[in-house]
């Protein structure tokens, strides 16, 4: 599952850019052997939104078991339709 966070949350003028939090939230239990595996993802998710207009803030890819409610509290689920 993908949340993002984006700022600000209105339309912005052409010249101007958002800035866009985003973490990934992994199926399952943490693994101490993934670590790898989380900074292929995170690398991804960069290299796929490095975009103009989008300045990257905090990508991080987590294990449920790692994440709290309070951590994404702040954060919008990303509709994959």
């Amino acid at each position: 599952m993908i949340f993002f966070r984006l700022r600000p949350n209105t339309e912005l003028l052409g010249t101007e850019s958002y800035a866009l939090d985003v973490s990934v939230l992994l199926d399952g239990r943490s693994k101490c052997t993934d670590l790898e595996l989380k900074k292929e993802l995170e690398a991804d998710v960069v290299s796929i939104l490095s975009q103009p207009g989008i300045r990257l803030g905090k990508v991080f890819c987590a294990y449920e078991d790692e994440v709290s409610l309070y951590d994404l509290k702040f954060y919008r689920v990303w509709n994959k339709d």
